[in-house]
């Protein structure tokens, strides 16, 4: 194979590293790297002395002890380099946070080549978790903790997955960008009383299924529903779990508009339609939101919460980039 072809080959893995890897990633023989660690060259020059010791003084002795030892140290890298191979790593996203607030993203470690791993250390920005185990065929669960202080979507960003098990004498590490991202909301400011609600549904079309008098339809199960209007005879038959929606009486309508809060800047805006947020869906009101590019139409429950909240933090932002 040519030198070009060579650099060629390394500049692809460099670059592969650099971009950001679905979960899950097995490491294999592309990922991992090892090499000698400060006491594993010291004992290289030891050895490189015995032997020569051992070869002026003709000392047999001397020639076993040194051999004994260069063949601990080849054993050794064989192990040291197991310690990773084979190892899935899988990243979950962390869920929702605002502004300051901790994110947690869950580093699922499974081992798969039949033999159990020790010592293992997570490298990441936000610090070291040293003393990691898998055990033969099993998985290890890692919380990697990070603060957020800007809204947006924030990836978990570059981490190294290193060990010098068993004797220190070399180091072995895969370099990983997963990509687990966690949705940063705006920092929640207090931006007085809701706007004016409009009763009725005209204006929308929205009709609340909060209203207990007639039976209204059928929709899916969304998180966050009461459990007692699910319909439970047709999960019972087996089919799909369905709400059951009752109209009658008409909830109050928010609409929650940039317009209204002309008066701050973009940012202390998005905080008081954040606040906004939170308070129209403990009133129990349906409401939607407009901002610039993105608008939310009238809901209610914790999806549509949710739903407000990420075009809240998303507004304006790119996705954050670990270059």
């Amino acid at each position: 194979m040519h030198l070009s072809q060579r650099w060629s080959q390394f500049l692809e893995r460099i670059r592969e590293r650099e971009r950001r890897q679905q979960s899950p990633v097995r490491l294999d023989l592309r990922r991992i790297f090892i090499l000698p660690t400060r006491s594993g060259i010291i004992f290289g020059v030891i050895l490189v002395a015995m032997l020569i010791g051992s070869i002026n003084y003709n000392n047999s002795l001397g020639f076993l002890l040194t051999f004994t030892l260069v063949g601990l140290g080849l054993v050794s890298i064989l192990h040291t380099f197991r310690n990773l191979y084979r190892v899935t790593l899988h990243g979950k996203h962390a869920s929702p946070i605002y502004a300051g607030g901790v994110a947690h993203f869950e580093l699922i470690l499974r081992e798969e080549g039949g033999y159990g791993r020790r010592a293992i250390e997570v490298v990441h920005q936000a610090g070291v978790v040293r003393g990691i185990d898998i055990v033969k065929e099993g998985a290890t669960a890692v919380d990697l903790v990070q603060r957020y202080a800007q809204r947006g979507r924030h990836h978990l960003g570059r981490m190294t997955l290193r060990s010098i098990y068993p004797l220190g004498l070399l180091r072995v590490w895969a370099p990983l960008n997963l990509d687990a991202h966690v949705v940063v909301y705006p920092s929640p400011i207090a931006g007085g009383p809701l706007p004016e609600p409009s009763k009725g549904g005209a204006s929308s079309g929205y009709m609340s299924p909060t209203g207990d008098d007639d039976f209204h339809s059928m929709r899916p199960y969304q998180p966050g529903d009461s459990l007692r209007r699910i319909h439970w005879k047709g999960v019972a038959k087996g089919q799909p779990m369905m709400m059951k929606q009752y109209g009658g009486s008409c909830a109050s309508e928010v609409w929650l508009e940039w317009h209204q809060l002309a008066q701050f800047g973009v940012e202390e805006r998005l905080s008081r339609l954040c606040q906004w947020v939170i308070d129209a869906d403990k009133s129990g009101a349906a409401y939607g939101l407009s901002i610039p590019g993105r608008r939310v139409e009238m809901g209610q429950g914790e999806v549509h919460k949710a739903a407000c909240l990420e075009a809240l933090a998303l507004f304006g932002v790119k996705d954050e980039d670990d270059g």
